[in-house]
């Protein structure tokens, strides 16, 4: 098993311990409102994380456009280009997601410190819905890795205007989760600033 492999697998793993510690964290009761430091750095680490994966996925849209337009040309030599720019972009997204989820942990984990469960409840929404947001990343990853190995190979063949690139369905998918993941991320930021209310 790859390196990349073993980080989607450990990537599951961690996504079933944060449920299981999020149940289990619900359950405490207490008074005093504290955020513990290490809740508020992990969140300061996701949101720039997060940041950057929004970025990429709008990024990976324009430049699948560009290469859609070289291919329309008969630029294939520029398409092969711009598509292996793509994959490598795709491998510092995919780090980015599994790097995310280990701050999504450490929040979690630090949720256990807030004594309030009405605040521990907002938080646990917030890290939730970003564990969704995560849950589709890694589909639209995949989706995208599959595209542009399709591209790639297409475009690397000896006649690329006679390759069968059957991509509609790849594309269809890819947009879906790109909607999905905005969606989710506005979410976030609604959730998130809840809890920020809740703190003053």
């Amino acid at each position: 098993m790859g390196n990349m492999s073993r980080k989607w697998v450990t990537a599951g793993a961690v996504l079933l311990s944060i449920a299981v510690i999020a149940g289990a964290f619900l359950l405490i009761r207490g008074g005093k409102i504290e955020v513990p430091s290490s809740f508020i750095e992990a969140r300061g680490k996701g949101a720039e994380i997060s940041e950057f994966i929004n970025d990429f996925s709008e990024k990976a849209k324009e430049g699948l456009q560009a290469i859609e337009e070289k291919d329309k040309s008969g630029d294939y030599v520029r398409a092969l280009d711009l598509t292996i720019i793509e994959v490598e972009r795709l491998q510092q997204a995919r780090v980015k997601s599994v790097e995310l989820l280990g701050e999504l942990q450490k929040m979690t984990a630090s949720l256990g410190e807030i004594k309030s469960t009405n605040l521990q409840s907002a938080g646990m929404q917030a890290v939730s819905n970003e564990v969704l947001l995560v849950e589709r990343l890694i589909a639209y990853n995949e989706a995208l890795k599959d595209l542009l190995d399709v591209l790639r190979a297409k475009y690397s063949s000896y006649e690329p205007q006679k390759f069968d690139a059957s991509t509609n369905d790849l594309v269809k998918k890819i947009n879906e989760d790109v909607s999905e993941i905005n969606k989710l991320n506005r979410r976030y930021q609604t959730l998130i600033a809840e809890f920020d209310k809740k703190i003053k």
